[in-house]
């Protein structure tokens, strides 16, 4: 009965065995389901997310082409206004400067025009984007005056403001804002009011801030030569105009 008894112990303990190695193969075989579906979640995530990427750049891709398209159409426009208003002679480099402010900001487009020639080049230029902006649905807010004879230069702008109404039937050409700039001071302020002008708004800086015990020091830098060839700057401001290199 012992030796029976003994038997059926061992036979008890390897089926004991038997079943806990079984166990551990299930529960191994699950583990490795768990991490086959793990790796198989995972490469699904590096395949959505990849076609997010791709999907993402094509739309930056599609949105960039878009813009490089309005870009050359509005370009294009520009080129149309200014035949249109019989405008010759202006900088070309000054007219794509506009254009492309124009295009970043078409509801704040305010331009700086006395970089080459106020009269002559600036404010046509202005008018040429303000008008092809206009065709867009946007319309330009004005223009800032930063040197010369602010009084003069002024009322001279005005009325080509005037004149490009008059050619394009565009009534809001008239009422353009005028900004000016350039160490405005209480005499200054002064003086223009006794020569009378067409300015709208007054950008004061430096004699708002400091006061003439303890005047402010104007620093500018200016471009007197690129890659050994001589520059000088142009404006009607002679002051302003520095020897090439």
């Amino acid at each position: 009965q012992q030796e029976q008894q003994e038997q059926l112990r061992k036979q008890q303990e390897q089926e004991q065995e038997q079943l806990r190695k079984q166990q551990e193969q299930q529960e191994q075989l699950r583990k490795q389901q768990e991490q086959e579906q793990e790796q198989l979640r995972k490469q699904q995530e590096q395949q959505e997310q990849q076609q997010e990427e791709q999907q993402e750049q094509q739309e930056q891709q599609e949105q960039q082409e878009q813009q490089e398209e309005e870009q050359e159409d509005f370009k294009a426009e520009i080129l149309r206004c200014k035949n249109e208003l019989n405008i010759h002679g202006t900088h070309i480099g000054e007219l794509m400067a506009f254009a492309h402010y124009a295009a970043s900001f078409p509801s704040k487009f305010l331009a700086l025009v006395d970089t080459y020639d106020t009269i002559a080049s600036g404010v046509p230029n202005f008018l040429c984007v303000s008008l092809a902006l206009y065709r867009f649905g946007y319309k330009a807010i004005g223009i800032r005056l930063d040197s010369g004879d602010l009084a003069y230069l002024s009322k001279a702008t005005r009325r080509l403001f005037i004149t490009t109404a008059q050619k394009t039937n565009l009534e809001f050409f008239t009422s353009l804002t005028i900004v000016a700039s350039n160490d405005i001071s209480e005499e200054t302020l002064v003086s223009l009011n006794q020569q009378g002008h067409e300015i709208n708004c007054f950008g004061i800086g430096t004699n708002l801030v400091t006061c003439k015990t303890q005047p402010a020091m104007g620093c500018v830098f200016k471009l007197v030569e690129i890659e050994n060839s001589p520059r000088i700057k142009l404006s009607e401001d002679v002051i302003k105009v520095h020897l090439p290199g």
